[in-house]
């Protein structure tokens, strides 16, 4: 026997009835699961002080020594590496001031 949805007509609990869609609900239909990965951002995020974000290469002896004294000041490796940055720009270039 062939029935179509719109044709199918049996009681409740027959089970030659189908069931059509619930009324009121949009289509299924293909949808996102949240925003693109690397699109995320906090909400209510604090302005960045130090905007330009900057990777260096260090050598096994510089890490172990960086992360002893990270762990004596505790303080993070980027702030160490800022404050020695800032040092060395006030010393050797005298167009460089702290704003």
């Amino acid at each position: 026997m062939d029935t179509s949805r719109t044709d199918a007509t049996g009681a409740p609990g027959d089970p030659g009835r189908t069931a059509g869609p619930s009324p009121g609900l949009s289509p299924a239909g293909p949808r996102t699961n949240g925003p693109p990965v690397g699109t995320t951002q906090r909400r209510n995020a604090p302005p960045v002080e130090f905007p330009i974000e900057m990777k260096i290469n260090i050598t096994p002896a510089m890490n172990a020594a960086l992360a002893l004294y990270c762990r004596r000041r505790k303080f993070k490796p980027a702030v160490i590496a800022r404050v020695a940055l800032m040092e060395f720009l006030e010393r050797y270039v005298p167009q460089y001031r702290e704003e």
